[in-house]
């Protein structure tokens, strides 16, 4: 490998590895002071400010009265919970209202229609934040399961931490083997890209919000030009966090794999679907260039990977990619061991790369060829979608 030709195949062939590797060891950077949330007896007395939480559903019978009746059942001194029925065709309003009359905690706000230039979660939100008594606001989704004092505690810690936003990394849940794999990959990538330390520095420009568990103080969700802001955001729950950052709000992350479940998508199909309004727009800006990009890196990494085994030569990029293939796996294993994953299938880490690169092709094709996102049975065009943008990862 003495003449400089070789010299520069043998580098460019190596670009691969240091891929993977900057990858895994970024995630295992970002994750490493991720803590989890503290016991009660290790936090200062339970909190007496009123809680509200939201939940806008629609369409969602099915798991709908589980995941409401768990947080009915937690240990909260002052609790409600405001759930929305968004222009759901099932039964879902009707459970709620069944089960409003049974538990006065439980206040259903019903809405028939969506106003031009929103999109619908985010404008279910808005109301029921309009409507909220609680001093803090804990926003959810309608598959969630909490454990009985994870709300007393979270609020406590935040108290005493002095945050104005708090967010967790649940325990997701997903059916088979290629879905956690996929999921434990997201997670290496969102934790490559965030560090748990820089949330809670009001000047580092770090937000994350997970929509599972979006924790904040009323005082800092209450003004509706949040919500006219964040109207046409995807990534509503990033949004919000992002809002609550830019107006000086303090924001921390915990780990709370032991104490909120997410019963997430049941097939890779259903995961591919519910995927497509998000990885276009948030990831890939609504921009076909940064998508196709992002995409085509994704293939020149595999490909890399394709030509050293069929070719073998030179030793560089076989030792590159080797390292950097043990990196990336290292990274998925880290982060399985921080969020309860089974840590022997991150061998399979490699595969989970491929299945976002194949998912964000599939939410770019999608997008382009509708010419916008259908979410929640509304048609948005993607040049309303990419003018009220806020998040950019």
């Amino acid at each position: 490998m003495k003449d400089p030709v070789s010299l520069l195949v043998a580098l460019g062939g190596s670009l691969p590895g240091v891929a993977f590797a900057a990858a895994g060891l970024s995630a295992v950077r970002g994750i490493a002071d991720l803590v989890d949330l503290p016991p009660l007896s290790a936090l200062p007395a339970p909190p007496r400010r009123a809680l509200t939480v939201v939940v806008a559903a629609r369409d969602e019978a099915a798991s709908l009265e589980a995941a409401v009746g768990s947080l009915l059942r937690v240990d909260y001194p002052d609790l409600e919970v405001v759930a929305v029925n968004d222009r759901s065709a099932d039964e879902t309003g009707a459970i709620l209202d069944r089960m409003a009359a049974r538990d006065p905690r439980l206040q259903v706000v019903h809405l028939t229609d969506l106003p031009p230039g929103w999109l619908g979660k985010v404008h279910a939100l808005s109301k029921a934040v309009a409507v909220a008594r609680g001093d803090w606001v804990l926003f959810t989704d309608a598959d969630v399961h909490f454990g009985p004092d994870t709300l007393l505690r979270a609020v406590a810690y935040a108290e005493a931490h002095g945050l104005d936003h708090l967010t967790g990394l649940p325990d997701i849940r997903g059916r088979g083997l290629l879905l956690d794999v996929l999921i434990t990959t997201f997670g290496q990538l969102l934790f490559g890209k965030v560090r748990a330390a820089t949330l809670n520095n009001p000047t580092a420009p770090e937000a994350l919000g997970i929509g599972a568990f979006n924790l904040a103080r009323r005082s800092r969700v209450a003004d509706p030009a949040i919500w006219e802001w964040l109207r046409m955001e995807v990534a509503d729950d990033m949004g919000l966090a992002l809002a609550i950052k830019r107006r000086g709000g303090r924001g921390g992350v915990v780990g709370l794999v032991r104490e909120v479940r997410v019963d997430w998508y049941t097939s890779l199909g259903a995961m591919f679907r519910g995927l497509e309004k998000n990885l276009y727009g948030a990831v890939g800006g609504y921009s076909p260039l940064r998508a196709f990009g992002g995409v085509a890196l994704g293939l020149i990494l595999y490909g890399g990977m394709a030509v050293w085994a069929i070719g073998g030569q030179p030793w560089l990029p076989g030792l590159a990619l080797a390292v950097g293939l043990a990196c990336f796996v290292v990274g998925d294993a880290w982060v399985r061991w921080r969020i309860g994953r089974p840590m022997g299938r991150a061998i399979l880490a490699p595969l989970g790369l491929l299945m976002v690169v194949a998912a964000m092709a599939w939410s770019a094709g999608c997008c382009l060829r509708r010419g916008g996102v259908v979410w929640r049975g509304t048609f948005y065009p993607v040049s309303a979608l990419r003018a009220g943008r806020r998040v950019a990862m």
